[in-house]
């Protein structure tokens, strides 16, 4: 059995608890993110990511803060679960 990598551990744990990636906590301000399907592509996890949800389209509150550059220009993640309720009403609605 092989020990298990920082972002094997991160992804199995955000994926048990419904969430999509990661992305800076609100108070860093910089627009990073990054989904389950390309997690840590930085190779520089740090303690400014939190746990976040995929949120599709331009942002529609001040809590997207993260842009997956390595994804289409329209993959934002959000740390907000108020954000992630409007966002679920926005996209499902």
């Amino acid at each position: 059995m092989s020990t298990p990598t920082l972002a094997a551990i991160a992804a199995a744990w955000l994926k048990a608890n419904g969430y999509d990636g990661l992305c800076p906590a609100l108070e860093w301000h910089c627009d990073c993110g990054c989904g389950l399907d390309d997690l840590m592509p930085c190779d520089e996890p740090g303690i400014r990511c939190v746990a976040a949800w995929r949120c599709n389209g331009t942002p529609n509150c001040d809590d997207c803060t993260g842009h997956d550059e390595t994804e289409d220009a329209e993959t934002w993640y959000c740390a907000d679960p108020k954000a992630k309720e409007q966002h679920d009403e926005r996209d499902n609605g």
